[in-house]
């Protein structure tokens, strides 16, 4: 949990460094790439969180590796984990970019109905969801009939239960833990 938590201030600090500078779009398709890079080769964050490899090896290699493909503020973040020790962080950190990010600002967010709705039902739900977040969302329909019935929604690493198979669950739960005298 603590990992996450400071994942998300380095990639929130890093965000708003570089709409000042290079831009979001830039700035999130940089983290697009990196992920590819540490996703295709799993060597390249054991380099750099292994211990026995001097720091300035570190610096060296990730200039050598991404310079010309990234911007000298992604170089500069880089470093910084490195300095810090918290390249073993650069995973959820461009896990948390994509998720809140990747649509320009907007957060992926699913809709899950055990049965499809009406397109103003849907409609109402994304606002009263951007109001409550402050923050517009890509809304995504799923249909579960699991559910049975209700809404659930899904957004990053929170859900909103509003389904029948939630109250049902609570229920069950109330009724069990009744005494019978």
């Amino acid at each position: 949990m603590k990992k996450k938590i400071l994942a998300r201030r380095y990639a929130e600090a890093f965000i708003s460094y570089s709409q000042e500078t290079i831009g979001l779009k830039k700035a999130v398709e940089e983290f697009k790439v990196l992920r590819w890079i540490i996703t295709e080769n799993p060597g390249f964050i054991d380099f750099l969180t292994n211990l026995g490899v001097m720091q300035s090896e570190k610096v060296e290699f990730v200039e050598k590796v991404l310079d010309g493909n990234f911007s000298l503020e992604m170089r500069n973040f880089l470093r910084l984990l490195i300095a810090k020790r918290r390249v073993d962080f650069l995973p959820e950190i461009t896990d948390y970019v994509k998720e809140n990010y990747a649509r320009e600002g907007a957060l992926e967010t699913v809709l899950k109905s055990a049965y499809p709705q009406d397109a103003d039902i849907i409609k109402g739900i994304k606002a009263k969801i951007e109001t409550q977040t402050g923050r517009k969302i890509a809304l995504y329909m799923a249909i579960d009939p699991d559910l049975r019935g209700g809404e659930q929604v899904l957004m990053g690493n929170k859900i909103i239960d509003g389904s029948v198979q939630r109250r049902l669950a609570e229920l069950k739960e109330k009724l069990q833990a009744v005494v019978i005298v």
